[in-house]
Formats: structure tokens, sequence, C-alpha cells
């Protein structure tokens, strides 16, 4: 099975918007203590994954939805925020593939200036 946030990491670090403020430093999961990350980069991690189940659905057909939290962070706020539009511009209301998987849709709930990021905790 294909992992969705591998999948996710490439489509947005392969996006010329969001690559021209991070290049490829973009981080799944945790972000590595061993090798400190430079600002600004991406951080993402599953929030939730839920299957649609359905009863005459044949086994291991079941479609799934996944949420992640996806974090632009930069020490500088104007980067961070174009950052946040550049992510949610790659990713907005998107169809298509994503690496080996079909996207039915991708859509943002949020953006915050406010938040407190989990990818630096």
């Amino acid at each position: 099975m294909a992992d969705t946030a591998q999948n996710l990491r490439a489509f947005l670090i392969a996006n010329a918007g969001v690559s021209a403020i991070v290049g490829s430093n973009a981080c799944q999961g945790s972000v590595p203590q061993a090798d400190i990350v430079e600002t600004p980069y991406v951080w993402l991690g599953r929030s939730q994954r839920r299957l649609d189940r359905t009863l005459d659905s044949p086994v291991g057909a079941a479609s799934d939805e996944e949420w992640f939290d996806v974090e632009g962070i930069s020490d500088d706020l104007d980067e961070s925020q174009r950052l946040g539009e550049a992510i949610r511009s790659a990713l907005e209301c998107y169809r298509g593939t994503m690496g080996t998987q079909a996207v039915k849709g991708v859509f943002v709930d949020d953006q915050d200036d406010q938040y407190i990021p989990r990818g630096t905790l």
C-alpha cells in the first residue's frame, strides 16, 4: 500500500511555489534532532485516517480519507505566510495523482498565523 504521507511530501517539494521557498526541506512525522533542520521548512504529520466502509465493498477495496497537519515553518513571519500561501495554492481543490495514488480531492481547512506549530516541538 502506498504511503500517503510520503507521496504528499514529495508532491509539496515538487511544487514550484513551495520549493522556491524551502527547496527539498520537508519533514514527515518528526523533525530530525541529529540534523537540526534549517528554516524555512515544511512539516507534515497524519492526524486522522478514516475508511469509508460499505457492506458490498470487496475485501480491501474501501476508499479512505486522510487528514494531515501541514506546517510552513520559518523564523520570519512574512516568509512563513508566503510558505503557507504556497502550500494552500498547491493543495486546495487538487485532484489527480500524488506519487502512486489517485487523489479525488484535497481540501485545506484552516490557516492560522497564531497556530503553535507541532513541527517544532
